[in-house]
C-alpha cells in the first residue's frame, strides 16, 4: 500500500488521547513534543525528562504515565510508514493498524541517530555530512548551513569561507561561480530583507511565488568581454549579476535575485530591448554549451507538488513535448529519469532536469540557452504555469492515478481564457507548434509593460 503523507498527518492530528489535559493533545502534538530534545539515548527514552517537559507543555495531570507508555518509537514509526510502507486511511482496519503501531513500535528496529548539531533524532539516511566530520538533520541544514559549490562541502554559516574566491571578480568583472547574488547585492548597498522578500510589482500578491533565472551565454567578439560585462551589470543593477562559469568556452552567466513573474518579465524586457544590443553581442541558442535554469522558491510548493512536477517533466508520455519546448534533449547537464510522486520527498542529483538538491529552491535545468525576449518570457511562463497547473491537478491516492499530469491537459489548461492572457508567450508557442489551436493576436501583454 502507498503512503500519502498528507492523509497520514491528518489522521495523526485528528486522533487525540482521552486525557484531562487542556487542548487534548493529538498524536501529532505528542510526536512533536517527543522530538524536541527529549531523547538521551537512541533506543531509550529519558522518561523523567520527558514527563517534566510534557508537564510544562500540557499542564500537570495524573494521566501522564499512561501517555508516556504510548509515545515510545512513535515518531520513528511515522517516518518509516511515510517513506516506505504506510496505510491507506479510507477504512477502519487501516486506522486500527496505525493506532496499534503508534503504541507498540520499537525504535531499536530502525536505523536512526541523533543530529550532531541539535541532538534531535531522525533517520540516518536523511542526515547530511558537513564540514567538521558531523552529520546534521535536514532542519539544521536549511537553517544554519550553506553549500559551497567550489569545495562541494556544507559549511556552518559561521564558518563559511566568504573571504576566499567566493565573491572574486575576474579581470573582466565577472563574479566567481560560487558568488551569492543576494550577498553581492548587499555589498552593493541593497537591503537584505528586500532582496530575500523578492522583487515585486505593485499588483503582485504578497504570496506570489518567487522565481530566479540563470541565463548562460557565449560572447561573439572576445575583445568586447570587459565592456559587455560592465554594460550587463549597469543594465541589471539591483536585479542580477554576471558570474563566471567553467562549463562555457568564453562567456558568462546572468543570475537574478528572487522575483515574481511580472518583475522578471519587466526587467528582462528592459534587457532585451536595451540600446546596448546585448543579443547582438552574445549568443546562447546557437551554442553547444549554454542552458537556462529557472529556480522556484520552495516555500511556494509542497512535497506532493514537487513530486507532481517531477512526474510531469520526466514522464515518458510527456518526453517529446518537454524536448520540443526545452529546445534540447536530456543532456549530461539535465538528465531525465522516470519519477514517482514520493520522489518529491527526496533530493535529486544536481544534473537532472529538475534539481531538488538545493535547500531553498527547486531548479528547472532542461531549457536550452536563450537570450531572445520571446524565449526568456516563454520559459518563465512555462515554469510559473506548470507549478500552478500541478497544484490543481488531482491525484488519487487509492489508484495512484496521475492521468491529469499529461501534457495534453496542461496545454488545455494554458488555453483557458484567463491563462492565455497571463501566459501570452507560452500560448503563442503552443499554437505556433501545433500543440494548441487558436489565435494569439488578441492576447494581452499588459503585465510586461507595467511600471515598477
Amino acid at each position: 500500500m502507498t503512503t500519502n503523507t498528507t492523509t497520514l498527518l491528518r489522521f495523526m492530528r485528528s486522533e487525540t488521547f482521552s486525557l484531562n489535559i487542556t487542548g487534548s493533545p493529538s498524536y501529532y502534538d505528542i510526536w512533536k513534543a517527543v522530538r524536541k530534545r527529549t531523547v538521551r539515548k537512541i533506543v531509550d527514552w529519558d522518561h523523567d525528562h520527558l514527563q517534566e517537559y510534557l508537564n510544562g507543555v500540557f499542564e500537570r495531570n495524573d494521566d501522564l504515565p499512561f501517555l508516556l507508555e504510548k509515545v515510545d518509537g512513535m515518531g520513528v514509526w511515522v517516518w518509516n510508514r511515510m517513506r516506505n510502507h504506510g496505510y491507506k486511511m479510507h477504512n477502519h482496519d487501516a486506522c486500527y493498524q496505525v493506532r496499534h503501531h503508534l503504541i507498540s513500535s520499537d525504535m531499536s528496529e530502525y536505523d536512526i541517530s541523533s543530529c550532531d548539531s541539535c541532538s534531535n533524532v531522525s533517520y540516518t539516511e536523511d542526515q547530511t555530512y558537513v564540514d567538521g566530520d558531523e552529520y546534521v538533520c535536514e532542519d539544521c541544514i536549511n537553517d544554519n548551513y550553506q553549500f559551497h559549490e567550489g569545495d562541494g562541502v556544507w559549511y556552518h554559516c559561521d564558518d563559511y569561507p566568504y573571504d576566499d574566491e567566493d565573491d572574486y571578480e575576474d579581470s573582466y568583472g565577472k563574479y566567481s561561480y560560487d558568488a551569492c547574488v543576494i550577498r553581492a547585492m548587499q555589498n552593493n548597498g541593497f537591503d537584505k530583507h528586500w532582496i530575500n522578500g523578492g522583487m515585486r510589482m505593485p499588483s503582485d500578491d504578497k504570496d506570489e511565488m518567487l522565481l530566479g533565472l540563470e541565463a548562460e551565454w557565449e560572447i561573439r567578439d572576445d575583445n568586447d568581454m570587459l565592456d559587455l560585462v560592465e554594460d550587463m551589470h549597469t543594465q541589471m543593477r539591483g536585479f542580477a549579476i554576471v558570474k563566471h562559469d567553467g562549463s562555457l568556452n568564453h562567456g558568462g552567466e546572468i543570475v537574478t535575485i528572487p522575483a515574481t513573474l511580472k518583475s522578471q518579465k519587466y526587467r528582462w524586457t528592459q534587457f532585451c530591448e536595451s540600446k546596448t544590443n546585448f543579443t547582438n553581442r552574445c549568443k546562447a541558442w546557437h551554442t553547444s554549451t549554454c542552458g537556462t535554469h529557472i529556480h522556484v522558491d520552495r516555500r511556494a510548493v509542497t512535497p506532493l507538488e514537487i513530486g507532481k512536477l517531477l512526474v510531469f517533466v520526466n514522464g515518458k508520455h510527456n518526453s517529446n513535448f518537454i524536448t520540443s519546448f526545452a529546445g534540447r534533449d536530456d543532456t549530461q547537464w539535465c538528465k531525465r529519469y522516470t519519477k514517482s510522486i514520493k520522489d518529491g520527498l527526496e533530493r535529486t542529483d544536481k544534473y537532472e532536469a529538475i534539481n531538488t538538491g538545493k535547500p531553498n529552491t527547486i531548479e528547472f535545468r532542461m531549457f536550452r540557452g536563450n537570450l531572445s525576449k520571446s524565449g526568456i518570457m516563454r520559459n518563465l511562463e512555462f515554469v510559473h504555469s506548470l507549478v500552478r497547473f500541478v497544484k490543481q491537478s488531482s491525484y488519487d491516492i487509492d489508484t495512484n492515478s496521475l492521468k491529469d499530469l499529461q501534457y495534453e491537459n496542461f496545454v488545455k489548461w494554458v488555453g483557458l481564457q484567463d491563462n492565455r492572457g497571463m501566459y501570452p508567450y507560452l500560448y503563442k508557442w503552443l499554437v505556433k507548434n501545433s500543440f494548441a489551436s487558436g489565435k494569439t493576436n488578441t492576447i494581452r501583454e499588459n503585465e510586461v509593460n507595467e511600471c515598477a
